[in-house]
């Protein structure tokens, strides 16, 4: 699965591509490779253009309301396409290949933004130079995450890196000079597949899917804590091993025994947070961005088909609802 917001659209893939407006409840199909016998391995998105990855074939380009669809050059090796936090978008290729990421075989590209990567080998940063046509990265032996890394977030000026049993922080903001200090803490998520960042009434959290739904950990803020020298604070009273327990979090409180009957019971594979544009159809609490609560997706795994698939939190009725 995977899920990207382009322009004022949302596009996902289940191995095909679908289409839906940012306020509209159905989705639809988008006739994007039809007939091609391509499956769509991952998504990522740059302004109102949609870059889908099929691996070993290349990386198509889609524009909204356009038919055709047009392969990018020199993505024949294309393995993973994927979204930087500074709106680039990288892809990993097979050896051999002239675009390149860090060099294993079997070291998938996981996220970054400016100045750094995150794979599941480990976190690199990047000369100031870097360029869109070769990437070359140095590892950085300051990061004590064991691999494999399943999965990296970015809240703009703190990266977050996942394990089996942890997750890490690195402050980056932004920039490709960060200090070397890192902090970490357990998430007591079983079977850790995802993480995203959340921010609702200026509250800072992570969630953690794993294999019976997602965990949440609230992110301290301290005076300093977000400085040149130190990354922001993550610590085990801030940990919660499910989410719906307080007002704020990615599920309310008043929502956690619904929760618990649905998506707490499945694996959680992916968690994809989409922040509410100006046009959002809701008046918004403050300017603040972070100050509206986004609209929050996430992919489920069940023997059963009927549960399978995408789900939504319903802001309107504070409800899990499959797509």
């Amino acid at each position: 699965y995977g899920l990207v917001k382009a322009g004022g659209k949302l596009y996902a893939t289940n191995g095909r591509l679908w289409e839906k407006d940012l306020n509209d409840t159905k989705w639809k199909p988008v006739p994007f490779l039809d007939g091609q016998d391509k499956r769509i391995d991952s998504l990522a998105a740059s302004n109102t253009c949609v870059f889908a990855c099929v691996s070993g074939d290349g990386v198509y380009k889609y524009t909204a309301g356009t038919t055709s669809s047009q392969k990018e050059s020199n993505t024949d090796k294309a393995q993973a396409v994927v979204q930087m936090s500074d709106g680039k978008v990288v892809l990993q290729c097979a050896l051999g290949d002239e675009k390149t990421t860090p060099s294993d075989a079997d070291e998938r590209l996981l996220g970054g933004g400016q100045g750094y990567l995150v794979t599941s080998k480990g976190f690199y940063t990047l000369p100031g130079s870097a360029s869109c046509e070769v990437i070359s990265e140095t590892k950085d032996v300051t990061c004590k995450a064991e691999a494999p890394i399943l999965a990296s977030a970015c809240d703009g000026s703190n990266t977050y890196i996942l394990t089996k049993d942890k997750v890490y922080c690195r402050y980056t903001n932004g920039s490709g000079s960060t200090p070397t200090t890192w902090c970490d803490v357990e998430h007591k998520v079983s079977e850790p597949l995802a993480l995203a960042v959340f921010k609702n009434k200026g509250e800072t959290f992570l969630l953690v899917g794993g294999q019976q739904g997602y965990g949440e950990i609230k992110i301290a803020t301290a005076s300093g804590s977000s400085s040149s020298s130190s990354c922001v604070p993550l610590t085990a009273e801030n940990v919660h091993a499910t989410t719906g327990w307080g007002a704020n979090c990615s599920t309310p409180e008043g929502s956690a025994e619904q929760y618990r009957s649905t998506i707490g019971r499945w694996a959680v594979s992916g968690i994809y947070v989409i922040k509410k544009g100006t046009s959002g159809g809701r008046k918004k609490r403050s300017t603040s961005t972070d100050c509206e609560r986004p609209d929050l997706y996430v992919a489920v795994g069940d023997t059963n088909d009927t549960y399978t698939g995408l789900w939504k939190f319903d802001t309107a009725t504070n409800t899990w609802n499959r797509e």
